[in-house]
């Protein structure tokens, strides 16, 4: 096969501005800390200079970077006095992740990571694109390779979209969607999930996301002092009458509401900043997400990669009739690994859609393969034995601070214990079917995760003292890309050694291909 004119692209001219931006950005914070710390507006030359360094750094990385497609790979190089040049087969690309802020969607442009299965960093890092040539390097990349491989799952694909409850059609999403803000698209591109407003205000109310907000505010004003001497003489002053402390108690009842409510309302912002926009999408062998409000994350997860599947809901999803599904990927980046939001694929799920979601993550998946084992017969009496040991720990504590009254915390903490150690251990199941390995467990939050036999990479049995006291074992699974990723506890230790040998010699079958 005679080899095509391998053409040079650079980056696009912006990217020298906003590689500037990020350096001022960067020094924003030490420089604020020099003139505090100081005082002398004389040490702006100081600031000054390191930005007029990384105005240089940024102009010569724009003049030095280069990028091109070499036949079946990706060539990328650059540096000035140490120069580098990489090489990446197009069959060992995994995603091409584009981070856009509020500047990169006005201008079309965005930052690009090309990423592998190798686990660690991006391998490339353009930083900045336009959207066209982010287009035809998708194109240049997944379209070739994609052309090597059979697309099985686009023969159910109107059913499952279906299902999965997208009644819109797609050029009506089009047009009511700005073109800088679109995901980049080919023709046979189905989209599978879409949250509205409407869902993200649920998205909000149903999670917790605002305690880490409220968390974060209580620590700022505690650092500074906020809740200052007359906030805090407030209870002591409202003790000198009977009424003052009915009055007491009606101002401490609306502030736990009021912190709650305040909660509830900072999850909604949350969710409308991190996940406006939302949507999956299939795209031949891959799926394509893509979400955020001001910055904005677009990453493709190829079916293949894709080594376990995570269904979860919260004791209010559950009752609204909702779920979540993340996915862990072979070889995810330290950044898939850091942001959650990143390896969900439907942050709010109607439970009735899951079927049709779990047949596009993973079509050789059948619900009615799966036959379900409950765990030792003792799991219980061990569970209960573990609140044991916390309600001598809480009571120790309670007793410390409110004196006999917290002598209270061990009949609450044991009867509490005894109803929630028998349905936690009910709750706990294993299965396999159909070449599939399965847990399930909680008891007000519930969790599934699901993973493919031949994904398995190592499994082995694990048993404490205590375990071993009781003739028990526990089944610890790792897959590519992620340790410990279904774990099992508190099996007879005859059941967890079979079960082991069966799921060892099952991935033993089958060969693992990025």
């Amino acid at each position: 096969m005679e080899s095509e004119p391998e053409e040079v692209h650079r980056l696009h001219p912006l990217s020298l501005l906003f590689r500037v931006g990020s350096s001022a950005r960067q020094l924003l914070l030490p420089a604020a800390l020099v003139l505090f710390a100081s005082g002398r507006l004389d040490n702006l030359y100081w600031v000054s200079a390191f930005v007029g360094v990384g105005v240089i750094h940024g102009v010569f990385h724009y003049l030095t970077y280069r990028y091109r497609f070499a036949g079946d790979e990706l060539v990328v190089r650059g540096g000035v006095i140490f120069r580098f040049e990489r090489h990446v087969p197009y069959a060992r690309i995994q995603n091409i992740d584009l981070r856009q802020s509020v500047f990169h969607r006005l201008f079309r442009v965005a930052d690009v990571r090309v990423e592998t299965g190798s686990g660690a960093a991006a391998e490339a890092r353009l930083q900045v694109l336009s959207l066209d040539a982010v287009d035809r390097m998708r194109e240049r990349i997944f379209g070739e390779r994609d052309a090597e491989r059979s697309t099985p799952h686009e023969g159910h694909a109107a059913q499952n979209a279906g299902e999965l409850g997208n009644t819109a059609p797609a050029h009506a999403h089009d047009a009511a969607t700005p073109e800088h803000a679109r995901p980049v698209a080919s023709p046979a591109a189905r989209s599978l999930l879409r949250l509205g407003p409407r869902e993200l205000i649920a998205f909000g109310l149903l999670s917790q996301r605002g305690f880490v907000i409220v968390a974060a505010a209580t620590g700022l004003a505690l650092e500074f002092d906020l809740f200052n001497e007359q906030l805090l003489g407030l209870g002591k002053s409202l003790e000198s009458s009977a009424l003052d402390r009915g009055l007491g108690w009606a101002l401490g009842v609306a502030l736990v509401l009021g912190v709650l409510l305040a909660v509830r309302l900072l999850s909604v912002v949350w969710a409308f900043v991190n996940l406006h926009g939302f949507e999956l999408v299939a795209r031949g062998n891959d799926l394509q997400t893509s979400a955020g409000l001001l910055t904005r994350h677009t990453a493709t997860i190829p079916r293949r990669r894709i080594q376990v599947v995570t269904v979860s809901a919260g004791l209010l999803q559950r009752w609204a009739g909702f779920v979540a599904v993340k996915v862990d990927t072979a070889g995810g980046s330290e950044l898939e690994a850091q942001s959650s939001t990143r390896r969900w694929v439907a942050p709010l799920l109607r439970a009735s859609q899951l079927p049709a979601l779990l047949a596009e993550l993973l079509p050789e998946f059948q619900a009615e393969a799966l036959q379900w084992h409950d765990r030792h017969a003792r799991a219980a009496r061990r569970l209960f034995k573990r609140w044991v040991l916390l309600a001598l720990f809480a009571t120790a504590g309670s007793h410390a601070v409110f004196g006999t009254w917290g002598l209270l915390a061990l009949p609450l903490v044991l009867v509490w214990g005894r109803v929630d150690a028998p349905v936690r251990a009910r709750r706990a199941q294993w299965a396999r079917g159909g070449g599939f390995f399965s847990v399930r467990h909680g008891v007000w939050g519930h969790r599934w995760r699901l993973v493919a036999e031949d994904k398995l990479q190592v499994v082995s049995v694990a048993a404490s003292p205590f375990d071993r006291r009781w003739n028990m074992a526990g089944i610890l699974t790792d897959t590519a890309g992620t340790t410990f990723s279904v774990q099992l506890g508190y099996l007879d230790a005859d059941v967890a050694r079979q079960l082991a040998d069966a799921l060892s010699r099952r991935a033993s079958l089958s060969e693992f291909a990025w």
